[in-house]
């Protein structure tokens, strides 16, 4: 059977980033406070640096984009475990990319994790195509959303761009 759907296929898509052949994805690439920072390494190895244009980031000074990994950190039911040389994934290999991507700005998810107690969880769907945490920091309750772009930014009434808020417009949506 499989033979004969395959015999009648006439476009297959693929990629070149090792999801399909090794399972594993990387974070190459992340857009905040209007940069692109790129990330070096591949698969789950977490040796990385972050650059824009070639120059290396000083992490520490990056608020939004150490805000951005911290979500996705806790905003994950992955985790990572080295087994001899090699790092392994438990769970979906998109939340094990994000758990890397942290690990090479020196986040790693098992710390942030401690000090971060989830107390809730609303699961991703595919209708809703939102995952949603709250997690409590003494007596604080902040909540952290990951998923699609255009479905997080349609619940949001602020934007903080380059240290100011600023009210969401439509337009910011839609771009």
């Amino acid at each position: 059977l499989a033979v004969e759907t395959l015999g009648s296929t006439t476009v297959i898509c693929t990629d070149k980033t090792g999801t399909l052949t090794k399972n594993e994805m990387t974070v190459q690439k992340i857009w905040t406070d209007d940069k692109i920072f790129d990330i070096s390494g591949t698969g789950y190895g977490t040796e990385g640096k972050f650059s824009i244009g070639g120059k290396n980031v000083v992490l520490e000074k990056e608020r939004n984009l150490n805000l951005l990994l911290k979500s996705a950190l806790l905003c994950n039911n992955a985790s990572l475990e080295k087994v001899g040389e090699k790092m392994e994934i438990i769970g979906d290999p998109t939340e094990a990319a994000l758990i890397v991507a942290g690990a090479k700005a020196n986040l790693w998810k098992d710390e942030l994790s401690e000090r971060c107690q989830r107390i809730e969880e609303i699961v991703f769907t595919s209708e809703r195509k939102l995952m949603t945490t709250v997690c409590k920091v003494g007596d604080k309750k902040t909540a952290f959303v990951k998923g699609a772009p255009e479905f997080v930014l349609e619940k949001c009434k602020f934007i903080e761009k380059n240290g100011k808020i600023e009210k969401l417009t439509k337009e910011e949506i839609t771009d």
